[in-house]
């Protein structure tokens, strides 16, 4: 196989890629990592050096609230581990 049936290739497979990302509504660069959802609130995570700004942005979208020190727990009537979590809460 050539140089450029190898690069033709990978545009073919890059443009196959893309499309998907499009007709399901994702958007490359925006995907954001979750540690739990609940009813309440979404749980990014409890790595505060994690950059926040695609949090924060993901919790507006949502119409929620972004804290930079809420619990991970599902309730605040259950019992855990007391650290700070990145959370959107509603």
């Amino acid at each position: 196989m050539g140089y450029r049936s190898k690069v033709a290739l990978l545009v073919v497979v890059n443009i196959i890629i893309w499309y998907f990302f499009i007709s399901y509504g994702v958007k490359p660069g925006r995907l954001v990592s979750t540690q739990a959802v609940y009813e309440n609130k979404i749980v990014y995570t409890v790595n505060l050096s994690e950059n926040k700004s695609p949090l924060i942005k993901d919790c507006k979208e949502k119409k929620g609230n972004f804290n930079t020190c809420g619990t991970a727990c599902a309730t605040e009537e259950e019992l855990c581990t007391s650290v700070c979590a990145y959370t959107c809460e509603w």
